[in-house]
């Protein structure tokens, strides 16, 4: 007979282990509670971001710091309204004042600063643009012009305003229109040989500048400027050839206020071979542009009236085959104008007015942004499309506006494109939208803190930011200038450059593991990071669940691999964790376990001066247990 053996009882099985990975790692969520933002965003991160230019990838990383190169001393106000660049030379534009820096580059020295004598600069933002190898300054007061040598008023050319006239007007064809740059004109006439007086186009001359007959000067004449006229002592030959013009009369006639109209800008864009200038106060609705291949010669006919002229046009943008302009939210009607190129019988080339639907407006600017017309308003940042029904908007920064629109003094924004990011200052941040990550639509986005200057235990917020090729410069309204380089930001104590800590972090979610019913436990061993390896660098990371707030758990540089430190890992005999790698990339691993917790976050950061930390993603195990209780 068989001997009966019963079955062996089945051993108590353990919760089974599952993973959460935070990998593919992207930008903040403000906008959703910590338990509700996903496994690769963050519900707070700080002073990080992706190196796009780094040849290791694209890691969470610390920002770089801000490097003072020089700080402007000058009585009265010293901020910094505008950084010019002419190659690797520069107009500075602080206070009231105006600095050449000729050699803007790695070693920049204040001392090679050359104030411009005898100009008087507005008190406020301006803008630029480059144009045949020269650079033009517009701020509302002045159009200057610098040629990497000088700089001067921009003189207008003087504009051919009438051809082909008799001695007494008759048969005078207009030609080009009046130069708001040049109170100087010019006439053309067909002599007759007898007639020894000659009616020019306009009334009021002041001043008769020049007289050619057959290219030869003439000065035997008088003239009389209230009808316009001028006299010859002996009347002018006829020409050789009959109906040519041979006599050429340059004057001057002065309209009050007509060059302000150019001056009093401070917006600017070049497009199609032209300058399109706007923002002037007086002109608030008005887009005006020069003539064809000549910023000097802007003429009286070359404007358009972009809707309600009491609405500021805050931004002039170019686009793929227009320029368009975007106003400021402060009235009803479109805030959206945009203009296509177009022939005209008359004028020629002219570039007619089109007015979209869009009436949410613009709070302090807006920018081409690969490709992308965007611009803060009131409800965030918001870019331009065109649909099938014509032009709309399409909203941007969800997932940062609860910060974004809380900032106070917003229509003082400035924005620039660097790096392939869309960055906007406001108030001592940078808020930094990235288009490679894109999610709805919407750009994930990067925060930065402290972004200015701390002089004697005072922040000096920085106010302006310009972009120059991978570089990013900001400006205070103290007269420091920085740019982003290095581990650290540069402060001044004591009289001393003294380095400041740069706080970088980021943080997982208040992650509960899919589930709100159930307890879990977070594996002793089950932990690692995939991080980067920066020279110096040194991370930190703290946990934090529904039964306590942060402590740490790990503090380690992210040095190559060490078999001794790894065996001393598996005897427990170091705290915290162990990392290990030979290339750009490392793994760390740590002990975080946890029991019976509902909710589960990492905070990875370092807040060493000059210790930079990178994080590419984060692994933990865990296993589900019991329902939770009450």
């Amino acid at each position: 007979m068989r001997e009966y053996r019963p079955a062996p009882m089945p051993a108590m099985s353990s919760p089974m282990k599952q993973r959460r990975v935070y990998g593919n790692l992207a930008g903040v969520d403000f906008m959703s509670t910590p338990a509700r933002v996903l496994p690769f965003r963050s519900p707070d991160a700080k002073n990080v971001y992706k190196n796009y230019l780094s040849e290791a990838g694209q890691a969470i990383e610390t920002r770089p710091g801000l490097h003072l190169l020089g700080s402007i001393v000058q009585e009265g106000e010293r901020k910094i309204y505008g950084i010019h660049f002419l190659e690797d030379k520069a107009l500075i534009h602080c206070g009231a004042k105006l600095y050449i820096h000729a050699a803007f580059g790695g070693d920049f020295e204040m001392s090679a600063l050359e104030e411009v004598q005898n100009v008087v600069m507005n008190e406020q933002h301006s803008s630029s643009f480059l144009y045949d190898g020269r650079l033009y300054v517009l701020d509302g007061n002045n159009y200057l012009v610098y040629n990497g040598q000088t700089v001067s008023a921009v003189v207008g050319t003087v504009p051919t305003t009438s051809t082909s006239a008799a001695p007494d007007g008759g048969g005078r064809v207009p030609y080009q229109g009046v130069n708001y740059l040049s109170d100087r004109r010019k006439n053309t006439f067909v002599a007759d040989g007898v007639s020894k007086v000659y009616h020019l186009d306009a009334t009021g001359i002041t001043a008769i500048n020049s007289v050619t007959v057959d290219g030869v000067a003439e000065t035997n004449f008088s003239f009389d400027g209230a009808l316009g006229t001028v006299t010859f002592v002996t009347a002018p030959t006829a020409p050789l050839t009959p109906g040519t013009d041979n006599v050429v009369i340059e004057f001057t006639k002065t309209v009050a206020g007509y060059a302000a109209h150019i001056t009093g800008c401070t917006l600017c864009r070049v497009f199609d071979n032209r300058v399109f200038v706007s923002g002037n106060d007086g002109y608030k609705g008005v887009l005006f542009h020069s003539a064809l291949d000549d910023v000097a010669y802007f003429p009286d006919e070359a404007w358009y009236d972009d809707g309600r002229d009491n609405v500021p046009i805050k931004a002039v943008v170019t686009a793929k085959e227009s320029i368009v302009c975007l106003k400021a939210d402060s009235a009803a009607g479109s805030k959206v104008f945009s203009h296509r190129a177009a022939l005209d019988d008359v004028y020629g080339k002219v570039y007619p007015v089109s007015e979209s639907a869009v009436t949410l407006g613009v709070r302090s600017t807006g920018v081409n942004f690969r490709d992308e017309i965007v611009y803060l308003s009131p409800q965030g940042l918001q870019s331009v499309a065109e649909g099938p029904e014509g032009t709309l908007l399409v909203h941007k920064s969800t997932l940062v506006d609860r910060k974004l629109l809380s900032e106070a003094a917003a229509e003082e924004a400035r924005m620039e494109v660097w790096n392939n990011y869309l960055c906007i200052l406001l108030n001592g941040r940078l808020y930094l939208a990235d288009s490679r990550q894109q999610a709805g639509g919407e750009y994930e986005w990067y925060v930065w803190d402290n972004i200015g200057m701390f002089k004697e235990g005072v922040f000096h917020a920085a106010s302006l930011l310009v972009a120059r090729k991978e570089e990013l410069i900001f400006a205070t309204c103290d007269g420091d200038i920085l740019i982003l380089s290095g581990t650290h930001d540069d402060s001044i104590a004591a009289g001393n450059n003294v380095a400041r800590l740069i706080e970088s972090w980021w943080i997982t979610p208040m992650d509960i593991f899919d589930t709100l019913t159930h307890l879990k436990t977070t594996a002793k061993r089950g932990a690692a990071a995939l991080v980067k390896r920066i020279p110096n660098s040194v991370l930190k990371i703290d946990v934090m669940t529904d039964k306590e707030s942060w402590q740490n758990i790990y503090v380690g540089t992210t040095e190559g691999f060490s078999f001794e430190r790894f065996l001393r890992y598996l005897r427990e005999e170091i705290a915290g964790g162990f990392s290990f790698g030979t290339g750009v990339r490392g793994t760390v691993l740590f002990q975080v376990k946890r029991k019976k917790i509902r909710e589960f976050s990492m905070k990875f950061y370092s807040d060493e001066i000059d210790k930079p930390f990178g994080l590419y993603e984060a692994v933990v195990e865990y296993s589900i247990g019991n329902y939770t209780k009450k």
